[in-house]
């Protein structure tokens, strides 16, 4: 019998709390009354919890590195992505 919930076709992954921009648009408006630091970065026990829990949960699913942050203000970025593309060689890293 097939299950009622099936696994997610995409997950998407927040690096950073923080940006330094606050578009009108944006959801940051309501946790953050400014743009620019503090940001909250991921740290890196939380990044091999998620990629755990993608292997565990949804090899194919994409990855989207975005939510209410800028990804590209995390300090460690390209490790990050890197450790994303050596778990999930096939699936589809999206920026």
């Amino acid at each position: 019998m097939d299950s009622i919930i099936q696994k997610p076709w995409s997950v998407q992954v927040e690096l950073v709390e923080g940006c330094n921009r606050l578009c009108k648009f944006c959801g940051l408006n309501s946790v953050r009354e400014k743009p620019g630091p503090p940001y909250i970065f991921m740290e890196d026990y939380i990044i091999e919890d998620v990629i755990d829990g993608i292997d565990n949960l949804c090899t194919n699913a994409r990855i989207e590195f975005a939510m209410h942050g800028e990804p590209l203000l995390h300090p460690l970025v390209y490790h990050i992505i890197k450790k994303f593309r050596t778990a999930f060689p096939k699936t589809q890293l999206q920026l």
